[in-house]
């Protein structure tokens, strides 16, 4: 299981095997949707 952490707290979890997980973690597109969420109204 691979994560992606913003100050030691996991926003992103998959069981995708290693080089699929990375090539989804790196896009664009997923960079594009973190920087839309927010966490009680403060952006990841």
């Amino acid at each position: 299981m691979l994560n992606v952490e913003i100050g030691g707290i996991p926003i992103a979890v998959t069981n995708a095997e290693e080089a699929q997980a990375l090539e989804v973690f790196a896009s664009e597109e997923f960079k594009q949707d973190l920087m839309a969420m927010t966490s009680d109204g403060t952006p990841l």
